[in-house]
């Protein structure tokens, strides 16, 4: 390690060491500070897409010999409506994070990042204008120094470089739904993704690494401590029928990991000679499960603008431009997350919605390239798309007319809210909640 580098990481996880791999390529000297010891585990239900992105990386034969199957096959029921649909041109992965994250690090690594693990960032170095570089303290308390062009905090929800630049929070969410996760032996492995959602709770499963199934409950925060008494998980697994069937004779590994409280925020995200990345900068509500894809796309348009910014002298402003971006690009699928996660039985409309979107192979492809980031959430679940939907409710009867106009306002004036507030976001006033129950990180 030296003293001096073009750019400083703190954070080795995904969004840090995909950044790291990138910026070093570009002939950059980067160096990678981690607190942690790897591997190590982070919670997590790690199914991800943007396999484009870690193509580019050049770790995909890296991560296909975990044993880790392409999910390519989508069975999805939204209260009965069948949205399955194959998609070769689509696939996912999924991989625990013990597994993923040192693959990524050493890939850092391999690409010529400097990378130091155990060591935690205790405070940065400032001289008149911008951030200079970090305090660090090593695994046996050794305090020392490390001087950079610009410091990018990679770290997680609870960023130690966004606290110490006290970048303010905005737009935040608080959550509705709680969930847990747990890995099952003896389920032959295969390329399908599972979500089903029955009533108010969501099912999400499919093969992931080294021959494990993953099993996931998704629910109202209500019904936490039910799923965490004893064998609460698997009795509700159980509920749902396809679940019930593919886990029958398998063996759960360990006691099913849970999270119940976290916030969604946007993060202001540059500032002289720092920047922030993944979590550190925004954290959506986790029921699409965006955030392993979202980091890996934020690190490699971050390190463009890095590296341009250094060769070109205008780092400042090259970093207010990826700030830009960032906000730009996760906006919608931010509120989409957010109405993912709320909690309560889905609306009838957007059921019904949902049934239209199934009749046709051309949209509910689109339906399942949001995603993928590949459609605009808000194109194809479309305030237009509701109010058809909520008129054929009416035509056909069956459904309280009360409850569809109450629906279809509700929607509307959810759409209107999530349109204000991205172009004129509500700041938060003092530091934030940083107290979790949880492990730092949660990328569902």
């Amino acid at each position: 390690m030296n003293e001096h580098y073009d750019v400083v990481v703190v954070g080795g996880r995904v969004a840090g060491a995909a950044l790291a791999a990138h910026v070093a390529r570009r002939g950059m000297g980067v160096c990678v500070l981690e607190r942690a010891d790897f591997p190590s585990d982070t919670l997590s239900t790690h199914v991800f897409q943007y396999l484009e992105g870690f193509e580019r990386l050049g770790v995909m034969e890296s991560l296909l010999a975990t044993g880790a199957p392409p999910l390519t096959e989508f069975r999805l029921q939204v209260d009965g409506v069948d949205l399955a649909q194959e998609h070769p041109d689509l696939a996912m992965l999924n991989i625990r994070r013990r597994v993923l994250d040192p693959i990524l690090l050493d890939n850092a690594a391999a690409a010529g990042a400097d990378v130091v693990l155990r060591t935690r960032v205790v405070g940065l170095l400032h001289d008149e204008r911008r951030v200079t570089g970090v305090r660090i303290e090593g695994p046996e308390g050794r305090h020392s120094e490390i001087r950079a062009r610009v410091v990018i905090g990679a770290d997680g929800r609870n960023s130690t470089v966004a606290r110490i630049v006290r970048a303010r929070r905005y737009n935040v969410t608080e959550n509705e739904r709680a969930g847990g996760v747990a890995y099952y032996e003896g389920v032959e492995p295969h390329g399908v993704f599972h979500l089903y959602i029955l009533g108010s709770t969501y099912f999400i499963g499919s093969s992931c690494d080294n021959g494990l199934f993953m099993a996931s409950a998704y629910y109202n925060k209500a019904d936490h401590r039910r799923f965490r008494e004893p064998n609460g998980f698997e009795e509700g697994l159980a509920i749902c029928p396809p679940f019930a069937s593919l886990l029958k004779g398998a063996t759960m590994t360990g006691p099913p990991l849970f999270a119940s409280r976290w916030q969604g925020f946007f993060r202001e995200s540059a500032g002289p000679g720092w920047a922030l990345v993944g979590d550190a900068g925004h954290f959506k509500d986790p029921a699409p499960g965006q955030g392993i894809a979202d980091a890996v796309r934020q690190a490699e348009r971050l390190a463009e603008y890095v590296c341009y910014g250094i060769d070109t002298h205008s780092l400042g402003d090259q970093l207010a431009r990826w700030w830009r971006w960032r906000d730009h690009d996760a906006a919608e699928m931010y509120w989409w997350a957010r109405e993912y996660g709320r909690a309560g039985l889905q609306s009838p409309v957007i059921v019904e919605m949902f049934r239209r979107l199934a009749a046709n192979p051309r949209t509910l492809r689109a339906a399942h390239a949001v995603a993928f980031h590949q459609e605009r959430p808000f194109r194809i679940f479309s305030p237009v798309r509701a109010s058809a939907a909520a008129a054929r409710l009416l035509a056909r009867g069956g459904t309280p007319r009360r409850k569809v106009v109450a629906d279809l306002l509700t929607l509307s004036t959810r759409d209107f809210q999530r349109r204000w507030r991205t172009h004129r976001p509500i700041y938060e006033e003092g530091p934030g909640r940083d107290a979790q129950e949880e492990p730092e990180e949660v990328l569902i």
